[in-house]
Formats: structure tokens, C-alpha cells, sequence
């Protein structure tokens, strides 16, 4: 599954169609943002959601693993006002992403 989050990571700062095509049709994707966590829901929606993503960073895949169902991997995010580390925890089913909740930055 790392390759499926390597593609989800190379398109998400400059391609966000190509990275909404990785989901399954009805899959969820969930964020934080102050205030609490948005849940995105459907593949089209998570297409209008990336779309409005500010472009220029790079997202880049450090570690994944798989615990139980969940996949988890870690994010190098950089172009912003300072890298961070991100943490993401994914399921996958017949090769789509069917939830992908991004978590808080690492310390």
C-alpha cells in the first residue's frame, strides 16, 4: 500500500484530481482544522476539497506501515513556513482509499 500513498502524496500538491482518482467512490477524508476535524465524504467532494488546497508544498512519504486494517504512514510536508512531519492513517480496498484521515503533526 505504500505505493498507493506515494501516488496520493506526489499529486496532492499540484494534481488534485489525479489524487481524488485514488479514492473509491465513497470514501472519506478526514482533516483537521481549527475548530475540529472536517470529514469529507465522496469522491467528488474530496476532488472540490483538494482543488481549493493551497499549492506549492511537497508532500513526501518517510515510513508506512500496517496496523490491523489500518495502514499508517508517516508525511514530510515542506514549502510552507517550516517542514513538518504529518501522520496519516488510511484503509484500503481493491486498490482504492476508502478513508484517509491526515493527523496532527508529529513533535
Amino acid at each position: 500500500m505504500s505505493e498507493l500513498i506515494d501516488a496520493f502524496c506526489r499529486h496532492l500538491g499540484s494534481d488534485p484530481a489525479a489524487a481524488a482518482a485514488l479514492f473509491a467512490p465513497r470514501a472519506r477524508l478526514i482533516v483537521p482544522l481549527p475548530g475540529g476535524a472536517q470529514a469529507v465524504v465522496g469522491r467528488r467532494r474530496i476532488r472540490a476539497f483538494l482543488a481549493r488546497a493551497p499549492r506549492g508544498l511537497k508532500f513526501h512519504p518517510l515510513a508506512c506501515k500496517r496496523i490491523g486494517d489500518d495502514w499508517f504512514a508517516e508525511i514530510a510536508v515542506s514549502g510552507g513556513p517550516e517542514p513538518v512531519v504529518e501522520g496519516a492513517r488510511f484503509t484500503v480496498q481493491h486498490g482504492r482509499l476508502t478513508e484517509l484521515e491526515m493527523l496532527a503533526a508529529a513533535d
